[in-house]
């Protein structure tokens, strides 16, 4: 199933553990998703450790490992989005090679920005219910319209 060569497996492994560290998942439900998903592709020694702001990841004891770090959160859409790849490359639905490009596709998509659910939000309610708000666009989107 796994036509990448190790230092691909390593990526993509890689790249799938940081991007559900990213989107919230707890890290042991990423480490023991990552593990099973690992045996899949025919690495049944790999070693995985996930922290908030970084991942570890080696195919077996005595190889070279891989560090990718946890940037940031991602949006919701992002999170959706990578754990449906991780489920598809896991149930066979698409390819290793196929889910690192997407992968790297998604990696250059902005993350999540603090205060951004709020402004969208804030943009979306009806008029009557957002007096303090300006039309969409406007200053209800800027974190200082808040405060009034």
């Amino acid at each position: 199933m796994n036509e990448l060569d190790e230092t691909g497996t390593r990526r993509l492994l890689a790249y799938l553990t940081a991007a559900a560290v990213a989107g919230g998942q707890p890290v042991h439900e990423v480490e023991n998703d990552i593990r099973r998903l690992a045996r899949r592709l025919g690495h049944p020694g790999v070693q995985v450790d996930a922290s908030p702001t970084g991942v570890v990841l080696s195919l077996g004891g005595g190889t070279p490992a891989t560090f990718e770090a946890v940037e940031g959160a991602l949006r919701l859409d992002q999170s959706a989005d990578t754990y449906a790849l991780r489920t598809d490359l896991e149930a066979g639905i698409i390819t290793p090679t196929e889910t690192l490009a997407r992968l790297q596709t998604l990696r250059h998509t902005p993350t999540a920005t603090p205060g951004a659910a709020w402004r969208s939000a804030c943009c979306a309610w009806p008029r009557a219910s957002r007096s303090s708000c300006s039309p969409p666009g406007r200053a209800c989107c800027s974190p200082r319209s808040r405060a009034r």
